[in-house]
């Protein structure tokens, strides 16, 4: 049974992500449907790249209310 959504903490600096947090995302595309990832700052500066590598959504953390 799969999990049907992941949250990830995006670690970036100066708009390049972090290895971490690409190893993350790696893995939590194996056992999830959707993985959203969340990270601090501008979202927009590293949304393809998270993309690139099985992020279904990528939000920052002031768009989280």
């Amino acid at each position: 049974v799969g999990i049907s959504k992941i949250w990830i903490y995006g670690e970036s600096t100066g708009g390049v992500v972090s290895t971490a947090t690409l190893e993350l995302l790696a893995k939590a595309r194996t056992i999830g449907d959707t993985v959203e990832v969340v990270v601090h700052g501008d979202a927009s500066a590293v949304a393809a790249e998270l993309g690139e590598h099985g992020a279904s959504t990528v939000l920052s953390v002031g768009e989280l209310g």
